[in-house]
């Protein structure tokens, strides 16, 4: 790693020398498969995917005390000193036993501390990953008179995604303490050797039977890209900050007992049909895979798609979004098997159909915490939610942005980012997909759709029918 200059003084380098128990080489998990497949789709110069984190440090610890700590995190985690060469047989996955990472150490004002902070992160993830031949890491203390206050980390999304940055953030405060760690999560070798067993086979077979039952019941409009073979991909951005989302979320949610975050992605599907009119809609998801005891303390790239997919029947909106969950959950049950070999899958779709190029609508929730707070049913609570709305409405903003890089394959890409006291969502749309209608068009009667539906008891054909 380049050692930048960020700001009035260089940088010192100090070396983190690991010496851990395992090491060895193996094929790509399916979720290192999933995120190999995109870096595939873009330039070696990208550094999108770099995944960046500042965490700040307890007082009274020395620069020797934190290296330490950090030292034996990575030494506890394999995907923290993992490489990703390719081999005549494909991509692999390097264990690496001992190693050196460098550590920069910036000695700056604490008028200074969170301009530095920024500043060196960006650094630190401005620099793309050399799969092959880097280490997944990038590290950086920031002291103010000797004293460590800040941790900044870069990260190479082949080895970590956000579940797992919360743990690596969770162990490496306990060894900080002093505290002992608990049980160690199951390691991206033991997770190969897992996958290639009856269990995951039949885990898989099961994931892949239920896509494609799903995915033949989706309209042409859905999975047929608006592109002609060999055109250029063109898409158009939108942001939107939104308080009235979040009022209308919590409020539906304190209705339903169904997670705001869940509330939105429900919206998000009827209002796709509304546009397309279709009868049954679908969207891609992220889930952490990590649904047994072993795997929830995976540090790795473990995300893998879900397919969201809801029939579109007569029923009220509350319905709709409770039986969204229900869907969402069906999504999670299936989404564990080869990302090729469902691609695969849906290509022999395509292909009956004579459908020449794929697409797809993508709902992508980035939020870093671990799952939205379900209090239960509460009337009052959704009352006061909704009373708020009025006065937010004003206050939307929604505005054209750029992306360096678009999403590969897909028609509609929808982030959501936060859902706190604000909304703030990003949509792109494939050129053409929705006819004249643009990317601010769908985010303002996403705002309008779930806010109506949170001030009165709409029906889902109601809904379709204003938003047709």
């Amino acid at each position: 790693m380049t050692v930048l200059d960020h700001g009035s003084r260089t940088p010192s380098v100090m070396t983190l020398r690991f010496s851990a128990d395992r090491a060895g080489r193996a094929p790509l998990t399916w979720g290192q498969i999933a995120i190999w497949n995109v870096f595939e789709q873009l330039p070696a110069t990208d550094y999108s995917l770099n995944i960046l984190a500042h965490w700040e440090l307890p007082s009274g610890l020395s620069v020797p005390e934190v290296l330490t700590a950090l030292r034996r995190t990575v030494e506890r985690h394999d995907s923290l000193r993992t490489r990703f060469p390719r081999t005549a047989q494909g991509p692999c996955q390097e264990v690496c036993a001992d190693g050196d990472l460098p550590v920069e150490v910036h000695e700056v004002t604490p008028d200074e501390l969170t301009w530095t902070a920024e500043t060196v992160g960006e650094g630190l993830r401005q620099v793309p990953f050399d799969h092959a031949a880097d280490l997944p890491v990038r590290i950086a203390i920031l002291t103010c008179g000797g004293e460590p206050r800040t941790l900044v980390v870069g990260a190479n999304h082949m080895a970590l995604d956000g579940w797992s940055l919360g743990i690596v953030k969770g162990d490496f405060e306990l060894l900080l303490a002093g505290d002992a760690l608990g049980p160690l999560g199951l390691q991206p070798l033991d997770r190969v050797a897992f996958e290639e067993s009856e269990p995951a086979l039949g885990r898989e077979a099961k994931a892949l039977q239920w896509w494609c039952r799903s995915v033949n019941n989706l309209p042409n409009r859905l999975l047929a890209s608006v592109r002609e073979v060999g055109e250029r991909q063109s898409f158009t951005w939108a942001q939107q900050e939104s308080a009235a989302i979040v009022l209308a979320a919590r409020s539906v949610s304190l209705r339903t007992g169904v997670a705001a975050g869940q509330v939105v992605l429900a919206a998000a599907a009827l209002l796709l049909a509304a546009y397309t009119d279709a009868r049954h809609v679908a969207l891609r998801t992220i889930v952490a895979t990590r649904f047994q005891t072993g795997t929830r303390d995976l540090v790795g790239a473990f995300n893998q798609n879900a397919l969201f997919y809801l029939e579109i029947v007569p029923e009220s909106f509350d319905e709709f979004v409770r039986r969204a969950a229900g869907a969402a959950l069906r999504g999670y049950r299936n989404s564990e098997y080869h990302p090729d070999k469902l691609e695969s899958v849906v290509a022999e779709i395509l292909a009956e159909r004579g459908i020449p190029r794929a697409g797809y609508c993508f709902f992508n929730d980035v939020r870093f915490a671990l799952g939205d707070k379900i209090t239960g049913v509460d009337p009052a609570g959704a009352a006061a939610a909704a009373a708020g709305i009025a006065d937010a409405l004003p206050k939307t903003v929604i505005t054209s942005v750029s992306r360096d890089n678009d999403p590969f394959v897909a028609n509609f890409f929808l982030y959501l980012f936060e859902l706190s006291d604000q909304a703030l969502l990003q949509l792109g749309i494939e050129d053409g997909f929705f006819g004249p209608r643009e990317p601010a068009d769908y985010l303002r009667d996403l705002e309008s759709l779930l806010t109506r539906a949170a001030l009165g008891e709409l029906s889902v054909p109601q809904l379709l029918a204003h938003y047709r």
